[in-house]
């Protein structure tokens, strides 16, 4: 499977970027062109972009990569919240959470 396949499956499917003021299409090149040996600056002058766009994009793709959400299971959990306050009228505590 090509590198630009696998990446493009990644930002297809989990959608890692939430932001698009540079469109995914470049940020995904910017990821592959990493991955071959290019440095941040170099791939950021080839595309005409920062280079820390370029490091947000691998790190992102990276953190999908290494911790996948589709694989987590939230557990459920249910919460009673008990109201302790306690008020005093003429020497008679009484309680407000109506007990």
């Amino acid at each position: 499977m090509r590198a630009e396949t696998i990446i493009y499956w990644i930002v297809s499917t989990l959608k890692p970027f939430r932001r698009n003021k540079i469109p995914p299409e470049k940020k995904m090149r910017g990821v592959e062109l990493y991955l071959r040996g290019l440095g941040y600056l170099q791939t950021a002058r080839i595309l005409r972009i920062s280079h820390v766009t370029v490091w947000e994009a691998v790190q992102k793709i990276a953190e999908t990569v290494y911790k996948p959400k589709l694989l987590a299971v939230k557990k459920q959990r249910n919460f009673i919240a008990v109201d302790e306050t306690v008020i005093k009228i003429n020497g008679r505590k009484i309680p407000l959470g109506g007990y």
